[in-house]
């Protein structure tokens, strides 16, 4: 049965298929008969929205479990017969979703698909593994907390969302890690790992849809029931509650990390690509605003970019950089005078007309492979049930004006409205925060 069908790629006259297997689930493909690999993914809606306060990063967890073993197979058996195949493995969770994928060759993706599948549908979760993985996942947090440029990012939308589900470290903390159960993890799997949840996606040659769909149906009736045996939950994802807020940690480092940014839009907003088209202007490349002036011109940082972040309840916007102590003065005094120029004057058109074109180039160049594919078509089909269509966005780039951007910038570059974070280096000063605090008031507020 077609659900649904899009012709996705304007360059190529093939299309990407919603399809349903005998038991609801959906399986969505695209065919790329050019290329000698498959990437077969499945995914599902299971995230921090799901999870309890006191069970936070049980998402993440659980994505670790599914390769702790099945009835089938032991763990190292998962990987050993993925390599033996030339192929690769790997899973992630993200704010809104988990994905388990494999890159295959096209010759024997099939081999490949039943590990995936095995593994996501009949793990077993045991008690001994889950006390195991524990201190895995702590590592991991540790590994995580040594990588400043990346975990303020975590603190920023902290900062930004506070007890919100977007607001909290995807990996959890090391206590809620620490009480969490097989048996919670049994339960959490059964509730929400439902077919309303998930879906298939395989992306690269894959050869006659038929023979592929009658091997799934044949091998969902032989190992899983998800009706029998899989829960029907869906979570909630409600809109945050917005905060202005000032975060600062000290850390062995030597560089101020600083993420500065503004509430912005969910996914489904209008004004989504003019967003991304001013973050582009902004700090989306060599060629930007904030690269130009604080690292070509002044040499004041080595990383200074601007990124959104499109959600279904919400979204934001972020500018980040790595300063030194003795630059951060002059550097916030240009990241607010240059979100001021935005507001104030309308971008060139031969800027836009650039960014324009960098965004769309970076677009089809990043979707080359089968692997980029599958995660773009899983993550949008993910938040809105439908298939991406390049020719579409392409269209939407093309009619965005300056007042355009103009305006964006006028509603969501509000200093009343921006949230800090920074992470700095130790200092014997005890009114070191202080001291920031009014930094940040007299250039950005």
């Amino acid at each position: 049965m077609v659900r649904d069908q899009l012709d996705i790629n304007s360059s190529v006259n093939n299309q990407a298929e919603v399809l349903l297997l005998d038991n609801g689930l959906e399986l969505i493909v695209k065919e790329m008969p050019d290329v000698e690999s498959v990437s077969v993914g499945v995914f599902t809606k299971v995230s921090g929205y799901q999870e309890p306060e006191s069970l936070r990063g049980i998402a993440h967890f659980l994505e670790h479990m599914l390769f702790k073993g099945t009835a089938r197979r032991k763990s190292k058996q998962i990987t050993q017969e993925i390599d033996a195949l030339g192929g690769s493995i790997n899973a992630h969770t993200s704010r809104e979703y988990t994905g388990y994928s494999a890159l295959l060759l096209a010759e024997n993706y099939y081999k490949g698909l039943d590990v995936l599948l095995d593994l996501f549908f009949c793990a077993n979760l045991t008690e001994a593994d889950c006390e195991l993985e524990k201190k895995v996942i702590s590592e991991e947090i540790n590994m995580y907390e040594d990588t400043p440029d990346d975990i303020v990012h975590d603190l920023f939308v902290q900062a930004l969302w506070d007890k919100h589900a977007l607001g909290q470290p995807i990996l959890g903390t090391k206590e809620s890690i620490h009480n969490i159960t097989s048996a919670q993890l049994k339960t959490f799997y059964k509730q929400y790992f439902s077919r309303e949840n998930t879906c298939l996606v395989l992306v690269g040659k894959l050869g006659k849809i038929k023979p592929l769909m009658r091997w799934l149906n044949q091998w969902m009736k032989r190992f899983v029931s998800l009706e029998a045996t899989i829960g029907q939950g869906q979570g909630t994802c409600l809109k945050p509650k917005n905060w202005s807020r000032f975060c600062f940690s000290q850390k062995d480092v030597e560089q101020f990390h600083l993420c500065l940014g503004v509430p912005a839009l969910s996914c489904f907003d209008k004004d989504r690509y003019a967003l991304s088209l001013l973050s582009t202007i902004l700090g989306g490349s060599m060629s930007s605003r904030l690269f130009q002036q604080i690292r070509e011109k002044h040499g004041w940082a080595y990383s200074v970019y601007s990124y959104a972040a499109y959600y279904q309840p919400a979204g934001f916007f972020s500018i980040y950089a790595g300063i030194g102590p003795q630059y951060l003065k002059k550097s916030l005094k240009v990241l607010a005078r240059e979100c001021d120029k935005l507001c104030q004057k309308q971008v060139y058109k031969h800027e836009l007309s650039r960014c324009k074109a960098q965004f769309k180039g970076h677009l089809i160049l990043g979707l080359e492979r089968p692997s980029s594919w599958m995660y773009f078509i899983a993550r949008r089909y993910m938040q809105s049930k439908k298939l991406p269509h390049i020719g579409d966005i392409q269209r939407k780039i093309d009619a965005i004006e300056p007042l355009t951007i103009q305006k964006v910038a006028q509603s969501l570059l509000l200093k009343d409205k921006m949230s800090l974070a920074i992470i700095g280096p130790k200092s014997k000063d005890i009114k070191q925060e202080d001291h920031l605090k009014s930094l940040v008031e007299t250039h950005l507020v």
